[in-house]
């Protein structure tokens, strides 16, 4: 029916779906701007979304990974999220706006 039901309650299965999408987009969109910039990135199984590495072409080397958690909109850290960026030094939150086009 849409967002809304007839009473004017929101309806949450259509929200959650909505959320659910823009993040799965958010990633995908940060896989593809890491990919132009050089970056190797790879799915985690739990409290971040990537691993992320850069290399040097000529030498062979890798550098430090970096693990990636990318949020959308005003989305909050999971309470395994926000462990995880506590014993990681190397943890990031990439935060992506929703776009409109």
């Amino acid at each position: 029916m849409g967002f809304f039901d007839l009473f004017g309650k929101p309806n949450k299965r259509a929200q959650v779906r909505t959320n659910q999408q823009a993040g799965k987009k958010s990633e995908e969109a940060y896989r593809y701007d890491a990919l132009f910039h050089g970056k190797h990135t790879e799915r985690t199984g739990r409290g971040s979304d990537f691993k992320e590495t850069k290399g040097h072409m000529l030498k062979g080397k890798q550098g430090r990974p970096t693990y990636v958690e990318v949020k959308s909109g005003g989305a909050r850290l999971s309470p395994l999220q926000k462990e995880t960026q506590k014993k990681k030094r190397n943890y990031r939150v990439e935060r992506r706006g929703r776009r409109f086009w």
